[in-house]
Formats: structure tokens, sequence, C-alpha cells
């Protein structure tokens, strides 16, 4: 027990201590270890005395009071003066095997006592010599401060400063171990992939590249990762210099400032905590520090060199992966809002999902697939292929529908990116579409979304956007003018596939600029549940695309949410407004809304000009039944809505 517990003390001490908390360790742990002996032999000793047959009758025992305490302490004292040849006491052997102990152990004594003596002597010279060699250091420095007439007041705190700093114990580095030059190349290879693979895969790209191809994760350890050390209010890198290397905070805390960048109007302080990647930029561009990082703490860095990098990639099988990573990490950059200048810190705007989603398909395909066959790999694997659409998922993912990616934790996760158009009137509403008719089922699917699409393969944000204008919103497409682009993050459960999905959401903020011509009210017809339907829906969908283009729209003025139920005033049983019913949705009462059809390929949708807070009334899970109750009483026939009574 004593052996583990020297042991443990020898791990833990070292890694933090300062050199004269080490000294008196070691004299600590000597001691220790002499007390430790000595109440062995003092037990032996008794044991001697008390029960050891004699040849002359007698024992050492029997000259000393017949007291246990008195006993066992005269026994110790005895045991401490044979180990460290201190001296003689008033206790000597009785007998031949008495005298025999005592004989060896002044012969052991001799040597463990001259051992002791040369370790106490040789660990004070040594704190000594590192005390003199500091005090040599700060009296050059004073002498240096005093030649060169600087300041009483900033000559003490440089005094003070290299002071502390020079009493701060940092941990080995691999330059300062000569052994390591003793070790082959392959074990010096496991030795720091073993050291820095755990910290590499924590950037995302490192992560697919692992996935990809190990063998280049692990030349990026070997050629170009070391460690270093930070004291208080040292620093890692200063605005304006160009940045060699890439940075992950070990441990400690380090402070930020962000001093350069377009519309920055004052700096930006923020405190870095450990497990964050700093000027992870320089790996794909040419790039500069835009802001200062300070340590507040002692601190550790894992420091990528940029070069060593390169070369690595330069000759491997992931050369492309990377060279499209860095082109689109680059767009992205340049193409960054001038409110949220990119920094040195990860941002939203060089999130690596963005970063992926501009790189091409094949890129795209290599990642993607390298993170479904850990999948397919999975314990899960076999429930999931029985049970959700393994086949149809892996078809999304070649057909560039939806991405796979590996997190930090090992789970595949899907991430899919949707470009959805918020335009909005004069009248501050915005154009939603509350529902699809849909020709096979002959039914109206309540659906409350934005008008939007999933971006296709090799398409990029701004080639979806105007996708949906000439798809969807062809009636509009002329009339609306993009102001801005914001990104939503959501993270949901797929049902149809089992898995996490990240939901990429790029919010295009419109205007309509003009109405469309020819405005006209549509004209519902009642209609009862055993109304044939016997017109053909193609038909119909030729008929309002028709009529679409030519009116502008099939249109017809709703409450907002409320709308009510008109009675008929024509012998054809046609009327000029039929308004739709639908419950108050918490009592929410607009004004009149519009509500007509535009075809989407095969299907035709429902939209209608909402204020924001009915749109988000409707989406409320909660006010869905209340909308199917509406649209499942809605029938389209010859490109018209009817509404069953």
């Amino acid at each position: 027990r004593m052996a583990r517990v020297g042991q443990i003390a020898n791990k833990i001490v070292p890694q933090g201590f300062s050199e004269f908390a080490q000294m008196c360790f070691q004299i600590i742990k000597l001691l220790a270890t002499i007390i430790w002996i000595s109440h062995l032999t003092s037990c032996a000793w008794f044991a001697f005395g008390a029960y050891m047959p004699s040849d002359t009758d007698s024992h050492w025992i029997a000259s000393v009071p017949p007291l246990a305490q008195y006993q066992y302490f005269t026994a110790f004292h005895w045991a401490v003066s044979q180990w460290t040849g201190a001296g003689s006491i008033d206790i000597s052997p009785r007998s031949t095997a008495e005298r025999v102990v005592n004989v060896f152990l002044l012969m052991c004594g001799l040597v463990f006592g001259g051992s002791v003596i040369s370790v106490l002597s040789a660990t004070m010279m040594q704190f000594r010599m590192m005390h003199q060699s500091q005090t040599e250091k700060l009296s050059k420095l004073h002498t240096f401060l005093v030649q060169t007439g600087v300041h009483q007041a900033i000559a003490v705190r440089v005094q003070r400063q290299a002071q502390d700093r020079m009493a701060i114990q940092h941990p080995l580095r691999e330059d300062q171990v000569d052994a390591l030059g003793y070790l082959s190349d392959g074990l010096l290879l496991e030795l720091r992939t073993n050291m820095f693979w755990g910290l590499l895969v924590t950037c995302p790209v490192m992560r697919w590249i692992d996935v990809v191809e190990k063998e280049t994760i692990a030349a990026v350890c070997f050629a170009a990762c070391k460690f270093t050390y930070l004291a208080p209010g040292e620093t890692l890198f200063q605005a304006g210099d160009e940045a060699v290397a890439t940075y992950l905070l070990v441990k400690g805390t380090i402070k930020y400032t962000q001093i350069l960048g377009p519309s920055l109007a004052a700096p930006k302080t923020s405190e870095v905590q450990h497990g964050t990647w700093l000027a992870e930029g320089a790996l794909w561009c040419l790039w500069t520090h835009v802001g200062d990082a300070t340590a507040l703490t002692k601190s550790k860095v894992l420091v990528l060199d940029v070069a060593e990098f390169a070369n690595v990639v330069r000759s491997s099988g992931v050369e492309e992966l990377c060279k499209q990573y860095s082109r689109s990490y680059h767009s992205t950059i340049i193409h960054s809002p001038p409110e949220r200048p990119p920094g040195d810190l990860p941002s939203d705007a060089t999130d690596c999902t963005e970063v992926l989603c501009g790189m091409n398909h094949d890129c795209q395909l290599l990642v993607s697939r390298a993170a479904f066959s850990q999948l397919t790999r999975s314990r899960r694997a076999a429930l999931f292929m029985v049970t959700k659409g393994f086949d149809k998922l892996e078809q999304e993912i070649n057909a560039g529908k939806c991405l796979a990616l590996q997190n930090g934790l090992g789970e595949v996760q899907r991430l899919v990116v949707v470009v959805v158009l918020k335009v909005w009137n004069k009248s501050n509403c915005v154009l939603t579409q509350i529902g699809t008719w849909d020709p096979d089922d002959q039914k109206c699917i309540p659906d409350v979304k934005l008008p939007g699409t999933k971006k296709a393969q090799d398409e990029l944000p701004a080639e979806a956007v105007q996708r949906v204008l000439n798809n969807d919103l062809a009636l509009l497409a002329d009339r609306i003018d993009l102001v801005s682009e914001e990104t939503e993050v959501k993270w949901q459960d797929s049902a149809a596939y089992g898995i996490n999905t990240k939901y990429l959401r790029k919010v295009n903020t419109a205007q309509l600029v003009a109405e469309p011509p020819s405005f006209a009210r549509a004209s519902y017809r009642a209609a009862t549940r055993s109304e044939k339907r016997s017109n053909s829906i193609a038909g119909a969908l030729q008929r309002a695309n028709r009529r679409a283009h030519s009116l502008g729209g099939v249109l017809a003025e709703t409450v907002g949410a409320s709308w009510r139920t008109g009675s008929a005033g024509s012998k054809t049983e046609e009327v000029e407004q039929s308004e739709l019913e639908l419950q108050d949705v918490d009592g929410w009462e607009p004004r009149l809304q519009e509500v007509f059809l535009m075809a989407r390929g095969k299907k035709m949708g429902l939209y209608a000009w909402l204020p924001a807070e009915v749109l988000t009334h409707l989406q409320q899970p909660e006010n869905v039944v209340k909308l199917t109750s509406w649209t499942d009483r809605i029938q389209c026939t010859d490109g018209e809505l009817t509404q069953i009574t």
C-alpha cells in the first residue's frame, strides 16, 4: 500500500508544483520512507527480545521497564539509529542472535545513511543552483533597467512579472525530452496520434477527413501538431499578424478582443473557453489575425501548423475534398454580411455545414457516404433498415437532396438545406401557403408554411430561390425584390428516417413592389358532399394556370383566420363573394385577406397574405385541427374552389 501511495504521489506532484514544492515533497517522501522502515525494524527487534530463544538466557527487553509504549519507542529509537548511523543508544544485544541482527543493520545503515545524505545534498544543491540562476537573471534584468533609465514604476512592474513567470512550472515539451529521439518512426507515430487525435477530431473537417481516410489524420498528428503553454497575460497572437497556425484551447481561458473588421465600431471582447478553435480560417485561406488573444489563466493550446498541414494534404487522398472546402470557405467569408464581420473565433457564417453546402456534389457525396457507412455498422442499423427508409435515405444522399454527417460523439446526423421566401406586401402581410390541393386524393391538405424548397444538387441557395420564384410563384416573380438573407437552424428527429436532422433554413426576405394586374374575386359555389366530381383534374390545373396569368390569380376575400359562410345571391347558385368558415384562432380577427391558387407542378397551392401573428398562430400544433376542419370541406373543380356544405 505504501508503494502504491508513493506511485500516486509521484504522478500528481510534478503536474503543477513549483521547484521548491517538489524539493519539499522529495524530503518529506524520504523522511516518510525512513519512518516506515524504522517502524518495521522496531517491530522485528521487539519480537526478537520478547519471543526468540536466547543462548545467554537474557534479552535486551529485560533492561527496560515493562511498559508497552516505552518498549515500542525504545525499539523505534534503536532502529532509527541503526538505519541512519546517527549513533547508538543505551540498548545493547544480550544474545548471539540479537548481536547478529545488530551487526547486519549497522552495515545496511552505513549504505542507507550515506544514500540519504547524498539525496538530500543533491536536492538542496539543485534547488540552490536553480534559485541562483533565477537570481542572476533578475539581477541582469535590474542592471539593464537601471542602465537604460527606465522609469521606476515600469521597472518594478517588469521585474515583478518576470519573477512571477519564472516561478511558473510549465509541463515538459517534446523538444525537452531527449529520450524521444531514440524511438522508431512507427512508434513515434503511434505516440503522437495518441496525443493529438482525440483533440484534432473535435474540428468537424478533421472528423470528416478521419472518416474518409484515417492515415491522413495520423500523418497530420505526426507532422503538424504540438502543444504550447501560456502563462497568465501571455499573448497567443495579435491583430495584424499573418496566421501561421490554427489553435485549439485545451485547458484554461483566453481573452479574445476583435479589433479589425469592416463595420466594427468598437473592439469586441469575449472569453474563450476550452474546446474552442481559434483562427481556423488559416487552414483554408491566407489569413490575417483580426484580434488579440491573451491568456487569462494558465493555458494549454494545441498548435496545428498550416504549412505542415498543407504538405500532408497534398500527398493524400483528401486533397480535392480540402480544396473544395477551402474554396467554399473563402466564398463564405467574402460574402459574410458587413454587420457580422468574420473573426478568429468560430461564427455562424463559417459553420462547417454552411461551408459544406457550397462544395460540389462529389465532395458532399464523399463525406455523406463515409458517414452513411458508419450508420450501417452501428447497432441500430438492423432495426433502422427494417423499420425506416434506409434505401430512400441513400437515394436522397446520392441525389444531393440531403447530406449525412458524423458529429463529435460519432452519431450520424442528416442535414437538409431549405430555401424559403418571406415575401411582404405593402400591407405588412406575409405570403403564406395555407394548403395544397392533391389531385390524386381529391382533397385539400392543410400545410401552413412559407414558399420554399430543398436545395438541389450542385445548386447555390440563390439559384434555389430563383427556382421557387420561377416554378411556384411565377405570377409574382417579376414583382418581388429580394432584400436580405438570414440563416435559421432547427434540429428535429426525422420520422421518415429515424435519425436526428438539422434543417438549415435560408430565409430570404423579399418585398412585393407591385400588385399583379386585374385582381379579381373568386366565385365560390356552394355544393353538397354527394356532388359528383366528374371534371378532369388535369384540365382544371391547365385552366387554373391560364386564369392565373390572365386574371392575376383566382382570388377570394376572407377574414384572415376567421372565414364565415355567406348566402347565395344569384340564380346560377354562384355568389360574388362567399367567405369560408374557420374558427377564430385565439380570438384573432384581422382585416380582409386574399386566398388564391397557384400551380405547383401536378398540385396547386392555396396562398394567402397573412399578418405575421396569424401565421404564427396557424403554425401552432393545436390550431392545425381547426385549419383541417376547413380544408376538409374544400374542393377544386374547373380551377375553382368549392366549399362543401
